[in-house]
């Protein structure tokens, strides 16, 4: 696997030091798990502040330490996306998930969180050729490429790639014409598509409810 866009040594940093957003930390496992450049470079930001703080007392956590396999929705995509994965997520890993169309060409389905988090954390398939929805890139933070690919200007983003979509926003981007793509997506304080997600949900609940009553 050919990774040529890497975490911001910035995001690095942060994850280093346990301060990262978990909506984050869900895209920065993903990327971690493939990419032995950026696993190397957090090593040595984790090992700078070890030297830096061993002369400071201790601090109790004041949050749990998110759980990858988690944050993927269970095994299927842990397995394949997480734990030192190698490869991309096959077909029925991808078809296993429970999917909602939210515009002609996107699909979108939300990955747990914890409760008290803010943010947003959740798979995007994009139709090929279609491109990716202004909205995804102006408020998600990053995006890590699952299957498939997308171009934004001249940069092209593959299985494994990571992006800042707040930075490539300024720019449309559009799904490889044949494969597509699928991303996971976060953002550390808006919804992208949870809310609409439930409210389906919910509506289609509430009719089921009536049906039955009737």
């Amino acid at each position: 696997m050919a990774i040529k866009h890497h975490l911001d040594t910035a995001t690095l940093m942060s994850c280093a030091s346990g301060s990262q957003p978990e909506p984050l930390a869900g895209v920065i496992v993903a990327h971690l798990s493939v990419c032995a450049t950026c696993r190397s470079e957090l090593r040595a930001l984790s090992d700078l502040g070890q030297a830096l703080f061993a002369s400071l007392p201790p601090t109790a956590m004041t949050g749990g330490v998110p759980d990858p396999a988690r944050l993927f929705g269970g095994e299927g995509m842990s397995s394949s996306v997480a734990a030192g994965g190698r490869r991309a997520v096959a077909a029925d890993d991808l078809a296993a998930l429970a999917w909602t169309d939210v515009a002609p060409g996107l699909r979108y389905t939300p990955l747990p969180l914890s409760s008290h988090v803010r943010g947003d954390l959740g798979l995007i398939e994009v139709a090929p050729g279609a491109p990716l929805p202004e909205h995804v890139l102006a408020v998600c933070d990053l995006a890590y490429v699952v299957a498939g690919s997308y171009r934004c200007g001249d940069q092209h983003f593959a299985v494994g790639d990571v992006a800042e979509l707040t930075v490539l926003g300024r720019h449309p981007a559009q799904a490889d014409d044949v494969a597509g793509c699928v991303c996971i997506v976060a953002s550390q304080t808006a919804d992208i598509y949870r809310e609409h997600v439930s409210g389906l949900a919910s509506r289609a609940l509430d009719g089921g409810s009536r049906d039955t009553h009737a």
